[in-house]
């Protein structure tokens, strides 16, 4: 069981777009000005602890593709 999760989005040049505390929210491609993120690649850092103390960590990458959405 997650005592405490965070995970925060960053674009290619290492600014953060996105973060929450929500195991449950996930990211849906906004950036923070509202805005859609632009097609590209974006670096996720997740941290966890559980109820024991023990402490996670998770990096990745995720690519954000265009969609058929209009502006």
């Amino acid at each position: 069981m997650i005592k405490i999760f965070l995970m925060i989005i960053f674009d290619r040049w290492g600014e953060k777009v996105y973060q929450t505390n929500d195991l449950y929210k996930g990211w849906d491609g906004t950036v923070k000005n509202g805005g859609k993120a632009k097609q590209d690649v974006y670096v996720y850092k997740i941290y966890t602890q559980d109820m024991k103390g023990n402490k996670y960590e998770y990096t990745g990458h995720v690519t954000c593709l265009p969609g058929d959405e209009k502006d």
